[in-house]
């Protein structure tokens, strides 16, 4: 039995390997050729893994030195040998190689056993791919020999999992020898990864397992339809949706977070002209209203209205959550108490099916300075985007959870957003201070639920969006709100926030 395997990147060779470690048995051998820098000894390393297991494989160090290594796997005795540093063939019985039925043999440099190699086996020979990766030609010989051979090719054939398809990917696009660096994500289970070319050159890989219940198609539709109307969301390099992945441009360092901060140096800060520029994009956002239908790929995608049950979910986290964690769970007639007081707030301010990117806070905004007007704001994470009121994405950017801003600053945002849009400022302060109280009962729910799941990083941040809260309260139209806040909902004491700091497990309803 002969044939060729084709593996385009370390993953697909990996996948043959440890599919061949798993399959092997007592008295079985493997014989690997291939000049040196095949990849012999990573196939080598991929079948100890899938015979020994993971751990075991690890500690297995090459017997380039020792000639032979043994190692106890489930299947018994397994015996891998290096021959490249053999000096005379009369050392091959010293070995102890020839006593085939009693071990798994894995042998690099079979050449040197001569007519002593065992007959009944799969021999397998690495060739490097002009186009990358490598060719595997299996000739396998006897039973066993092509008992191996059938688990390599069946390998070889089954449907690539999600390693293998980031590196066909990568491969794809150019990017498989860059250095990959771990970049801070947000509070879902998406990951970042900086990818960095030797030349300097960067990207941004997200990783979006499906198995979690996300998909990358949202941030691909809504990212088109913003870049297609001028706006800088990132570019997507390369794509595939089914595995999960998105190789991205990289829009640099230039997080508002980080340049609002503190200047050491003196320097006055950057926050008046940094929001102006965010405010202003906006509103320039907001003047034409989202599709009901975007696409990416293909595959089609709807943004959702904020509506009553996203409203309803969201306004319950602070009853359902917030309350019980801080230790007063309240009951069904609460709830309900509450959710009509929610809604009665926003009704007159749910008009508007604008976008609504939800998260357009300092985190995810980027100041782009080669670029002109609106283009000159990053926007990231904006998979999330909704058709609403635009007065809530700006009570994201001025009550925001992680940073303080001017009060001065939000009053002046406030009325030249309003001026931009053509509201009356003071209906628009009444839709603002209403779904600001909106969004920040949805962010003290939130945070408690990350805290009871274990992650108590945002604990920190809840004084600041309480806050926030009462503020938004203070209002004169949202005293109900506030009178049964004032009721059943408790403030964040230190004692409360230092029980969130310790895992807890969240109450069910």
């Amino acid at each position: 039995m002969n044939f060729e395997l084709s593996a385009p990147h370390p993953a697909a060779m990996a996948r043959i390997g440890a599919a061949l470690g798993r399959a092997a048995a007592r008295g079985d051998a493997i014989l690997l050729e291939g000049d040196l820098g095949a990849g012999k000894t990573t196939l080598a390393r991929a079948i100890l893994q899938g015979g020994l297991g993971a751990a075991a494989a690890r500690e297995a160090s090459s017997p380039s030195f020792a000639l032979v290594h043994e190692h106890a796997g489930p299947q018994g005795l397994w015996r891998h040998a290096d021959l490249y540093r053999l000096r005379a063939a009369s050392e091959l019985e010293e070995l102890g190689l020839f006593d085939w039925a009693e071990a798994v043999s894995l042998v690099e440099w079979p050449e040197a056993l001569g007519g002593r190699a065992p007959r009944d086996a799969l021999r397998l020979r690495v060739l490097p791919r002009p186009e990358g990766g490598r060719l595997l030609l299996l000739s396998a010989s006897g039973p066993r020999g092509e008992a191996l051979a059938s688990a390599a090719r069946a390998a070889s054939a089954a449907a690539p999992d999600r390693a293998e398809a980031l590196e066909s990917l990568l491969e794809g696009a150019g990017w498989s020898e860059a250095a990959r660096l771990p970049l801070a994500g947000d509070a879902s289970a998406r990951r970042y990864l900086r990818l960095r070319a030797e030349e300097g050159l960067t990207a941004v890989l997200m990783d979006c397992d499906p198995a979690t219940g996300l998909s990358v198609t949202p941030f691909g539709a809504v990212g088109d339809w913003l870049r297609g109307r001028g706006f800088s969301a990132p570019e997507i390099l390369a794509a595939d949706p089914e595995a999960g992945f998105l190789l991205l441009e990289d829009m640099g360092e230039g997080i508002f977070a980080r340049l609002c901060s503190p200047d050491r140096t003196g320097a006055p800060s950057r926050e008046p002209e940094l929001y102006a520029l965010a405010a202003e994009t906006l509103a320039k956002l907001q003047e034409e209203p989202i599709p009901e239908i975007l696409s990416f790929l293909g595959t089609a995608h709807r943004p959702p209205l904020y509506d009553e049950a996203i409203i309803s979910r969201e306004a319950a986290l602070l009853v359902d959550v917030w309350a019980s964690a801080a230790g007063k769970p309240l009951g069904e007639a609460e709830r309900a108490e509450w959710l009509e007081l929610i809604f009665a707030a926003l009704a007159p301010h749910r008009a508007e099916a604008g976008y609504v990117h939800v998260d357009y806070h300092a985190e995810n905004l980027l100041h782009l300075p080669e670029r002109s007007g609106a283009a000159a704001l990053g926007i990231l994470d904006h998979q999330d985007a909704r058709r609403g009121s635009g007065a809530y994405d700006l009570a994201s950017l001025l009550e925001d959870a992680r940073r303080d801003v001017s009060p001065d600053l939000a009053e002046a945002l406030k009325l030249s957003f309003a001026a931009r849009r053509g509201f009356d400022p003071k209906s628009f302060a009444l839709s603002y201070d209403a779904w600001a109280a909106q969004r920040n009962a949805k962010i003290l729910g939130l945070f408690a639920r990350f805290a009871l799941r274990g992650d108590s990083r945002y604990v920190k941040l809840i004084p600041r969006v309480w806050g926030h809260f009462q503020r938004d309260l203070s209002t004169p139209a949202l005293k109900p709100l506030a009178d049964f806040v004032a009721r059943h909902i408790p403030a964040p004491t230190p004692e409360i926030l230092a029980r969130l700091s310790s895992p807890q497990k969240e109450p069910s309803r």
